[in-house]
This record gives C-alpha cells, sequence and structure tokens, in this order.
C-alpha cells in the first residue's frame, strides 16, 4: 500500500509569478546553463534536489547537465516540480509549476547539448517556488530529550510515529510562525505538527507507555492508529473518561509542518493561530527506512514565533462529515466496497465555521466583520483517486483546490495568494462544498476511520477573523 508522503503547509511560500528572459538572454540563440536554466533550477528543484535533502542534487552545473535528459523529460511529463492542483482555478502561493516557455527553454538547453555559458550572466532566481528562511524562534521543542535517540521500526519501509512534547506555557499566545529542524534527514521525511487539548495528555502519554521505543504508532494524524480499536475505545472510556468526550474530529489542531526544501514559515501578515496554555504539542513524523537502515534519528526539533495577541486571530477548520468516521453508537458511512468505487460529498455553511471557531476557540462572530479563507488542504488515504473543494455564493461556484489524479505521496496545503473575504452578515449563504472519490481494489471492504487501512475526506482550511 502507498504510504503518505506530506507536502502540506497552512503558511505563506512566497509568491508565485511567470518569469521571463533577462533581455541578455533574450538577445542570444544559444540556450545556456548560467544564463537560463540555472535561476529555474534554483527556484523551483533544488529545495529538494540539494545536498541531504530528499532527491539527488540539482545544485551545480556538473550534476545537472549528467541528469539533463531526466531532468527535461520529467518536466515535460509534469512528474516535476511536483503539483496536484489543477490549473485554472486559484492562483497559490509558492507554485512551483514551469512554464510552458521555460519548458521551452529546457528543450532548447537539450537540443543544444546543455551547454554551460558563461557564469557572470547568471540572473536572479527564477519567481515562484519555496521561500527558504529561519526563525527567531520564542520557543524550541526536542522530540527526545538529552541523547536519546529512536531507531525507526527496521520492519517497515514507512514508520509513522507520533511524540508528545508538554506545551511549556501557562498563557494563551498566538503562532504566528512556524519551522521544524529534522536531526537526521537520512530518515525523516516529513513531520506535522498538532497542539491537543490538555484533557488528552494523559491517555497519548499511556499510549506512548505501551509500545517500545519513544513515541506511539500514527497515520492518520495526531491519534494513536490503535484508536481505532474498539477495545482500546473501551479502556480510553473507562480510564480516561475526560479523554474520550474529546476523540471526535476536534481533537487536534494543525500547527505546520516540515518537507524537504522547507525552512520557517510565517502565517498570513497580522494572522496567528491560538496555542492553548499547557496541553501538549504532538509531531507526527515519517520515517522512512528504505534508503537508510539501521539509522537512528536524533535532534529533530519544532519551532515556533508567538504574539501575545494578533489583528486576525485564526483557526484551522477540519471539514468533513463526522458520520463517515466510527463514533460511539454508530458504524462509519465512509464505505467503499471490494473491487469497487465511490464518491462522498459534503457541504456547511461558512456560519457553521463560526461556530466552530467559537466552541473550540471561543471567538464570538458579533466581534468581527469579516471571514478569510486563506488556503485549502485536501486529505484521503491510499484508495482517494481525485478531490474537490469549492464556495459556493451568489449562485455561483468558486473552486478552491481540484486534484484531478490523487496522489497519496504529495499532499500539501495549497495558500491562496488572494484570500476569499466575505462579511459575517453573509457567512451564512455561503456554502462550502468538498467531494472525494475512491477506488478499492482488494477484496475488501474499506471504511472510514482514524487507521492507515482505514479513509478518510477531510479539508482543511486556514481562517482567519478580521475585526
Amino acid at each position: 500500500m502507498k504510504r503518505v508522503f506530506f507536502v502540506s503547509s497552512l503558511l505563506f511560500l512566497g509568491f508565485a509569478c511567470t518569469p521571463t528572459r533577462s533581455s541578455e538572454s533574450t538577445s542570444r540563440a544559444t540556450v545556456t546553463y548560467h544564463g537560463d536554466i540555472k535561476p529555474l533550477v534554483e527556484a523551483r528543484c533544488a529545495g529538494c534536489h540539494a545536498e541531504g535533502e530528499v532527491a539527488f542534487s540539482l545544485t551545480d552545473y556538473g550534476s545537472v547537465r549528467d541528469k539533463g535528459d531526466r531532468v527535461v523529460e520529467a518536466i515535460e511529463k509534469r512528474r516535476m516540480p511536483v503539483w496536484l492542483a489543477a490549473a485554472g482555478h486559484e492562483t497559490y502561493a509558492g507554485d512551483p509549476t514551469i512554464t510552458d516557455a521555460e519548458l521551452g527553454l529546457f528543450r532548447s538547453w537539450r537540443d543544444e547539448g546543455f551547454p554551460e555559458g558563461d557564469a557572470g550572466t547568471t540572473p536572479p532566481p527564477a519567481a515562484g517556488g519555496l521561500t527558504l528562511t529561519d526563525l527567531d524562534a520564542d520557543v524550541a521543542l526536542p522530540l527526545l530529550p538529552g541523547e536519546q535517540t529512536y531507531l525507526p521500526r527496521q520492519e517497515l519501509v514507512d514508520d509513522y510515529r507520533c511524540f508528545v512534547l508538554d506545551w511549556p506555557l501557562a498563557e494563551t499566545k498566538y503562532m504566528t510562525g512556524f519551522q521544524a529542524i529534522p536531526g537526521n534527514r537520512e530518515v525523516v521525511h516529513h513531520l506535522v505538527a498538532y497542539k491537543v487539548d490538555a484533557a488528552l495528555v494523559p491517555m497519548l502519554r499511556a499510549m506512548d507507555d505501551d509500545e517500545e521505543g519513544g513515541g506511539y504508532q500514527c497515520f492518520g494524524g495526531a491519534m494513536p492508529d490503535r484508536i481505532a480499536s474498539k477495545d482500546v475505545q473501551a479502556r480510553i472510556a473507562r480510564d480516561f473518561p475526560e479523554a474520550a468526550k474529546r476523540l471526535g474530529r476536534h481533537n487536534s489542531q494543525w500547527l505546520g509542518h516540515w518537507a524537504p526544501g522547507m525552512k520557517g514559515n510565517h502565517l498570513p501578515e497580522g494572522t496567528g493561530l491560538p496555542m492553548a496554555a499547557r496541553g501538549a504539542v504532538v509531531v507526527q513524523v515519517h520515517y522512512y527506512t528504505r534508503t537508510a537502515p539501521n539509522s537512528a534519528d536524533k535532534g529533530t526539533e519544532v519551532r515556533f514565533t508567538l504574539a501575545d495577541s494578533v489583528a486576525k486571530p485564526g483557526f484551522v477548520l477540519p471539514m468533513t462529515n463526522d458520520e463517515w468516521l466510527p463514533g460511539p453508537g454508530f458504524e462509519p458511512t465512509l464505505v467503499v466496497p471490494a473491487g469497487g468505487s465511490t464518491t462522498v460529498t459534503h457541504s456547511v455553511s461558512l456560519a457553521r465555521a463560526l461556530q466552530y471557531g467559537q466552541a473550540v476557540f471561543g471567538y464570538d462572530p458579533a466581534a468581527y466583520k469579516a471571514i478569510e479563507v486563506h488556503s485549502a488542504n485536501l486529505h484521503m488515504h491510499s484508495y482517494g483517486t481525485s478531490a474537490k473543494t469549492w464556495l459556493r455564493h451568489a449562485g455561483e461556484d468558486d473552486v478552491l483546490l481540484a486534484i484531478d489524479d490523487w496522489d497519496l505521496a504529495w499532499q500539501r496545503d495549497f495558500t491562496f495568494v488572494t484570500p476569499k473575504v466575505f462579511r459575517v452578515a453573509m457567512a451564512k449563504d455561503v456554502a462550502y462544498h468538498l467531494e472525494c472519490s475512491y477506488e478499492n481494489k482488494t477484496a475488501k471492504t474499506v471504511l472510514g476511520g482514524l487507521g492507515s487501512d482505514d479513509e478518510m475526506c477531510f479539508n482543511f482550511t486556514f481562517i482567519a477573523l478580521a475585526p
């Protein structure tokens, strides 16, 4: 079964636009590495294709020339740079897509024999792609204390492990930026950080103690895989009744993530996510063992920039249908039959999103004039084929994100260059829609749930409230 490689963030990654050749390069008949190709590779490829990152290095002329045919072929077939969002809808921050005109440059460079050109003619890096900056962090939390290490489970190619980190502050702050520092990039494939309520911490600590090594096995998010078991749910209801009340979809709050090519990222200007006092941060790490067997992780940490207050407080809306997932007294209604396919849909009004913000974070809708929708992040597991989320208002559909060819290995958040802004008074007239499609080629029925062999249909959206 294919496993997940999240490439996701609720954070600004830098504006995307179409670069043009410099006046010097347009006057030349020959396309060269230094004059034309290097700025594109630096902006769109080198974030992942660099020493110590997830893929082979493309940081100098020799490495790009040696793999030139493969590079051009991958761009021609639109395998690289990976970008799942269907074209023609939104303009997204950090879009690394290579345009048709830029593809023409790569083709010409190949056809002309990959000439190097003069290093003195290299223009600045092209626009688009990931911005790489370090944060001046206010809080830094190590995954493992002191000199402790974690050796990923060697029988697994993909080991998903969650670590519970106590949140040290006794007062509520707002997260304005997030950064992760992987300790061993040979095995840390990606990670996602969540804030969890204090009521869940004793239960999560017990799950941690039950398993050998640091942390506990997880896949769908911050909760243990074992939570899908009815026996485990019965134990939680008996031993951790306060935690049992929080095991619905509101049990964790997405904060941020790291994937190869990323450093620190800031939320949109003037916004912030509330970080409640105490509780814990749970960090889900995807360890990849195939390329580095018997290699342990040490020193991985997550960092946060914080503010006492922000002009526009925000929250992540985990949009889904509760009935798709198992819960007290009912079975999941998301069913993908053996050898078959299915599509599920769900919709809520933006007024319901405001109610979620009020119920979970204490925001009073009456205190705000506008609601801003900043991002979309469609999430399924191994059986998904396509997904879409859109807003319907004034009789029109506004597609926020469509993924026509779902690939579990390349998930991320898509942040809009221009957010969708609505008056709070009209929130009830704006419908938020979600659609997920699945195909099940196995001989077993697949149900909605929290485990790695279950399915999900979520859209995670960062919403900010403007006074």
